[in-house]
């Protein structure tokens, strides 16, 4: 049966990937990356907000929204420079040395609903994507890394 499917946004294949994507980031992985964020200022006390991005490797506007979350919730410090006002630096409070010494909770396999023999597919099918899309788009490294030269 040849049936013209009217996909929206989220039904077409770009969609769900995107979907799946935003949602293991920030849902599944978005602790990890607060906590990877909270250990670098941890190691490095007075980090600019651009030094952070560039560690670890997304957008100057993520961190600052990371920052103003680790920030309300107590965990670091924002501080000025003293030489250059337009810039912020961020330092790890007590309350955020004590984060991290508390283990993250352990959340289920986000892969489970898969049997195996799927999970090996996707992880095939996205492999063989994101090869031809390096391909594909050479200069196109996107708003979050550079990738080394």
């Amino acid at each position: 049966m040849n049936e013209h499917r009217n996909f929206t946004h989220d039904d077409s294949l770009g969609g769900r990937l995107t979907a799946c994507g935003r949602f293991f980031a920030h849902r599944i992985n978005g602790h990890k990356a607060q906590r990877n964020a909270l250990e670098i200022i941890s190691k490095n006390p007075g980090i600019s907000q651009k030094e952070l991005a560039e560690a670890l490797a997304v957008r100057p506007a993520s961190i600052s929204e990371w920052l103003i979350k680790l920030e309300n919730k107590g965990l670091i410090t924002r501080i000025k420079d003293e030489k250059d006002h337009r810039i912020s630096c961020a330092a790890i409070t007590s309350d955020g040395e004590n984060a991290l010494n508390t283990p993250l909770p352990s959340l289920p396999d986000p892969f489970e609903a898969l049997t195996t023999e799927e999970q090996e597919m996707l992880y095939t099918l996205l492999g063989k994507l994101l090869g031809d899309w390096r391909i594909k788009y050479p200069h196109h490294r996107g708003p979050h890394k550079k990738e080394a030269e």
